[in-house]
């Protein structure tokens, strides 16, 4: 494709069901697209999952996908929007995720946050972060995922 040096953008969508790339040119115009699906696993009743190395198997084969279509010298930058409130670890060494991905429909972590709740916790945790505490936000699966209790000390004014 004829191009002028750094004139598109690529746009990665990591979604829940697909993993997708738009390519746009200096105007915002789509150029073309590619997708490539992504599974859910529901191991337990409440539990939503998905594969890590599914996730970046998938965004990496629409990225290269696009890049082939215009040139690497051609992009200009990477734009990327994400799941949000999934939650996954990473090995920092080796690159390899350290569990599933729990997604943002998983409620598994529903009986910690009312734990946290019944604990008192929620001042605390909603001052801290501006959120209240519920299954849908990354921190509850992250400390469950790490084995945390999470009695946090009263919360100290720092001004």
């Amino acid at each position: 494709m004829q191009a002028t040096a750094k004139e598109f953008i690529i746009a990665l969508d990591e979604g829940t069901t697909n993993a997708k790339a738009v390519v746009l040119d200096s105007r915002g115009k789509v150029i073309v697209k590619f997708s490539q699906p992504l599974a859910i696993q529901t191991p337990r009743d409440g539990w939503v999952e998905q594969s890590g190395e599914a996730l970046v198997t998938a965004s990496l084969a629409v990225i290269a996908s696009a890049v082939a279509h215009v040139g690497a010298e051609n992009v200009a930058a990477l734009a990327i929007s994400n799941q949000r409130e999934t939650a996954i670890g990473w090995y920092r060494d080796s690159g390899e995720p350290i569990n599933a991905a729990i997604t943002w429909q998983c409620t598994r972590s529903a009986a910690f946050c009312d734990k946290l709740r019944h604990d008192r916790q929620e001042q605390h945790i909603k001052r801290a972060t501006g959120l209240p505490i519920a299954p849908l936000f990354s921190a509850s699966k992250n400390a469950l995922a790490a084995g945390c209790d999470c009695r946090w000390p009263p919360a100290r004014r720092t001004r």
